[in-house]
């Protein structure tokens, strides 16, 4: 959710709902977050796409989901 629909939401939420429209939306950054770094590791340890760092040690093996714990919940990162 980008700034300005978070900011739309939270508008058109009621008081008692506003906390959670703002937690969805920290879930979904936080989840947004977690992925731009596991991409950036596999990019500088395994190279650009197709473009394999030479000597490094590590390979591209495919893509598997992830998982990461937000908020006590656990959620599938891909």
């Amino acid at each position: 959710m980008k700034e300005a629909t978070l900011i739309e939401a939270l508008r058109q939420a009621s008081l008692g709902e506003i906390g959670e429209v703002f937690r969805g939306w920290v879930q979904e950054v936080t989840k947004e977050a977690v992925v731009s770094v596991m991409f950036q590791e596999v990019e500088e340890l395994c190279g650009a796409f197709y473009h394999p760092v030479s000597g490094s040690g590590f390979k591209r093996g495919g893509s598997a989901a992830g998982r990461i714990v937000l908020n006590g919940v656990e959620e599938e990162v891909v």
